[in-house]
């Protein structure tokens, strides 16, 4: 597996109990973040925003990484994400191939840091899935539906097999094209 700052965590956590509540809902969420501290952290915030109940007066049951069935074989991953930018909030959607949806999420940072100036704190992950490639929107993933695709090595050049076997001068100029 891959070596990735942001992981999967499933985070679930309730309200407190209480003498009029002795069984409060119990809520369960699936965010990413660098480590359990920032999931924690992560939660309450969500948590505060759609139901009446902060850190203050709640408790986090449970806290599980969650970590990709096969991760070896590549997938269209679909990403709805909210943002903030420097004039307001904006809702997207996005596409990437990858082996695990954690190096998707990566792909995703990466590209909203470079693309749009967004730093990570600033988005907010809605919704992610994976998507047959029938139902791929985005170009850039298309692309890579072709059964036949090749990927040549234009550019090919020959090493010597071991340190003692370098020459920084040849005899013959070497033959990099196939």
């Amino acid at each position: 597996m891959g070596n990735f700052r942001f992981h999967q965590y499933q985070v679930v956590g309730r309200s407190l109990p209480t003498p009029s509540d002795e069984h409060p809902k119990i809520y369960r969420m699936k965010l990413w973040a660098t480590n359990e501290v920032r999931a924690k952290s992560k939660f309450w915030y969500f948590l505060r925003k759609l139901k009446k109940v902060k850190k203050s007066n709640g408790q986090v049951l449970a806290i599980n990484e969650i970590f990709e069935k096969n991760p070896t074989k590549i997938h269209n991953y679909g990403i709805w994400l909210r943002y903030q930018s420097r004039t307001g909030y904006h809702n997207m959607y996005k596409e990437y191939r990858d082996t695990t949806l954690n190096g998707a999420v990566e792909q995703m940072y990466n590209e909203m840091a470079s693309r749009h100036r967004v730093r990570s704190p600033c988005i907010q992950i809605i919704k992610t899935a994976t998507i047959p490639a029938k139902l791929c929107k985005r170009e850039n993933t298309k692309q890579f539906h072709d059964s036949k695709i090749k990927f040549p090595l234009i550019l090919r050049k020959i090493r010597p097999p071991t340190r003692k076997l370098k020459t920084t001068y040849k005899a013959s100029r070497p033959k990099i094209f196939m």
